[in-house]
């Protein structure tokens, strides 16, 4: 995930300021987790350990939610998990291939936007 669209989109999509973002840019920003094993000592990323916090999964919604906007202003539906998003949709199979344009701009939409 990349920090400076999530705090964008906090600020934009969300409209969060002040202490509360900056609280958020803290917990992203310069952070390492370590572990020991066996003597052995690892250290994780960045995104690691953002991804590994009780709060990774939220951020991540909160970073895609744009995504899911998009995709249903071009009627495509979306199912997200984690840190999956899968964009579908479902109709007659004669009616699939007049669909398959719209559903390549969506794609393209939401590559732009993101």
């Amino acid at each position: 995930m990349e920090h400076e669209i999530l705090l964008d989109r906090l600020r934009v999509t969300f409209d969060l300021r002040g202490q509360v973002l900056d609280w958020i840019h803290s917990f992203v920003s310069n952070r390492t987790q370590s572990m020991s094993f066996a003597g052995a000592r690892s250290i994780y990323s960045l995104w690691r350990t953002t991804r590994l916090s009780v709060l990774g999964p939220l951020l991540f919604i909160l970073y895609a939610a744009d995504v899911i906007a998009i995709a249903h202003r071009y009627g495509c539906q979306v199912h997200s998990y984690a840190d999956d998003t899968q964009l579908y949709f479902h109709d007659k199979a004669e009616l699939c291939e007049r669909r398959l344009p719209r559903f390549t701009e969506c794609i393209a939409a939401t590559e732009i936007d993101n």
